[in-house]
Parts: C-alpha cells; structure tokens; sequence
C-alpha cells in the first residue's frame, strides 16, 4: 500500500482491521456475488488473444492444473461459497505470524502490540 508519512500508522491500522474482519468474519454475500460475476465476466476478454490462451496454457502445465481448466474455470468460480473463502484466510493468514514491513522517509510508527484473534 502507499500513503503519506503523516498517515502511515492510520493506514497500517486499517490495514490490520481489514486482514482480521477477513479472518474473522464471514465475506457479505452480495459482495460474495459481486465478486464471482466480476471474475466470471473479466473471463472472456482474458482467453480472448492466442497470446493470453498460451499464458492459460502454460500455466496449465506448470501447475500440473486438469485438462479441463478452461472450460470449467467459470463452474469452479460460481461454486465458491463464504465458507470456502473464510477457511481460505484462516488457513492463509496467522496474526500470530504477521509481519509490518514500512518502506521510506523514517517515522515514529506506533508498535504493532499484541494482535489479538
């Protein structure tokens, strides 16, 4: 993320807040919605070239991904449920482990404490 020195502490807050909602608390379903039609919708224009199907592919192999990837990537999307993302980010993000890493003009930053669950 980018900010201002004078909004860095504030930013890194937030950014904290927002990984523990995620973490925490399922995603809102119309989000949920909007996010898979998004993603869904983006699909097309991204196997639109030959160049962009060759990046598929490649990654298909690499990935040791099923043959059929393409052709049921949009199935697979429409399927994801608040569930499966909340287990995502749990298994994802540990705040136990978490790392604070600011870049720039040095600031007083506040301490980071105990980050609870």
């Amino acid at each position: 993320m980018q900010t201002k020195n004078d909004q860095a502490n504030e930013a890194k807050n937030i950014a904290i807040e927002t990984l523990k909602n995620f973490r925490n608390n399922a995603i809102d379903t119309q989000k949920l919605a909007d996010g898979k039609d998004n993603i869904i919708g983006g699909f097309a224009l991204e196997t639109a070239s030959n160049a962009n199907i060759l990046t598929y592919l490649s990654i298909i192999g690499f990935y040791d991904l099923p043959l059929d990837y393409l052709s049921s990537f949009t199935d697979k999307i429409k399927d994801i449920s608040a569930t499966d993302i909340q287990k995502s980010y749990e298994g994802l993000i540990d705040m136990d482990k978490l790392i604070v890493l600011s870049v720039g003009q040095a600031i007083q930053s506040s301490p980071l404490g105990e980050v609870k669950k």
